[in-house]
């Protein structure tokens, strides 16, 4: 013997499952050169585009998960609300996190000539193609950028003239805001058994004899 004594052992089944969240935006704003001290934080239209109508956009997000869950995938979906197709690639711009210096940063605070104050916080996360009119686009891949749970904000860029003009959260049509969908998995215990049928009540019955009952 090892002199230890015999107990009991409880077993505990944990269940891994595959989850899905979806997140508006809390705030987006875009800054243009040719207005530079204009702020279109609550425009419904978010705009990028290269010189000479040189066009930025932000978006932040705030994402809520479960304390262990763990991000397998996340993608931007943004619906394209004006496009301009002269130049064949690029068009749709880039995307890069951005790393605010005021994490809850005020989307009727930028302009070009004040633009958001921080700096990119990654390199480029995705780049679209030409873009069509009414089209939804994903930019996919963004896990890396997503560390949990918090604030996370996003730029769009492009270096093309003609660029784009995407939806915000501003945008009167709902379904067509852009929309940050991650995927993860996360642990937990099995839901509880089903419980077990009520006994049934109102019931009578009638002893028409000795041996029988009605």
């Amino acid at each position: 013997s090892d002199g230890l004594m015999a107990s009991n052992i409880a077993t505990v089944t944990i269940r891994v499952g595959i989850r899905f969240a979806t997140f508006t935006p809390t705030a987006d704003a875009r800054v243009k050169n040719t207005t530079p001290s204009s702020n279109f934080g609550t425009s419904p239209e978010l705009r990028v585009g290269g010189a000479p109508f040189t066009r930025t956009s932000y978006l932040r997000f705030n994402v809520s998960l479960p304390a262990n869950a763990q991000i397998t995938d996340a993608r931007l979906l943004m619906t394209v609300l004006d496009a301009s197709l002269a130049d064949a690639a690029q068009s749709g711009g880039t995307l890069r996190k951005f790393a605010p210096t005021t994490e809850q940063w005020s989307e009727i605070q930028p302009t070009w000539n004040s633009p958001l104050p921080g700096s990119d916080a990654s390199g480029d996360l995705g780049t679209l193609g030409p873009v069509s009119l009414g089209q939804t686009y994903q930019f996919t891949g963004l896990q890396t950028a997503i560390p949990g749970s918090g604030r996370v904000t996003f730029v769009l860029r492009s270096s093309f003239e003609d660029g784009a003009g995407y939806h915000s959260k501003d945008s009167p049509i709902v379904a067509r805001r852009p929309i940050l969908r991650i995927t993860y998995t996360a642990t937990g215990p099995p839901p509880p058994p089903p419980s077990p049928p009520a006994a049934p009540t109102g019931l009578t019955a009638t002893a028409v004899s000795s041996s029988s009952i009605d």
